[in-house]
């Protein structure tokens, strides 16, 4: 359950689902960003509703770091991520989630003020909508 709860907090992650690309520019993913989605534990793979708050700051031209909170119906978790654009609207890098000791990686796809997040580690993923507010 630890585990569940901390992967999807991970965000921030986040979300398997893909949206075309736009001409949006890289600049709209810094700020702050809101929604849900679900996560999946490898071991049982039993799913859970995630609900994310994350912020996105701008680190270089093509560079951001996240700042993420998750909750469950059990707990609310924190996580990081840095991650770099790599095509049109789309974002990928590593995330990490102190509390629970987990680590994977992250796929962002931005479509004007939404966005879809792929968590994947090891022990678990999640798949996230979040919108800008």
């Amino acid at each position: 359950m630890k585990l569940v709860l901390g992967l999807s907090a991970a965000l921030a992650s986040a979300l398997m689902v893909t949206a075309a690309p736009t001409s949006s520019s890289a600049a709209e993913l810094s700020g702050t960003w809101r929604g849900g989605g679900t996560m999946r534990i490898a071991s049982n793979n039993r799913s859970e509703r995630v609900r994310c708050r994350a912020s996105f700051s701008k680190l270089t031209r093509r560079a951001y770091n996240v700042r993420a909170v998750c909750s469950t119906t059990a707990t609310t978790v924190a996580q990081t991520a840095r991650v770099r654009r790599t095509g049109p609207n789309r974002f990928s890098g590593r995330f990490f989630n102190s509390q629970f000791n987990i680590r994977g990686s992250i796929f962002i796809s931005v479509r004007g003020r939404r966005q879809s997040i792929s968590l994947r580690s090891a022990k678990a993923s999640a798949s996230l909508q979040l919108s800008k507010r």
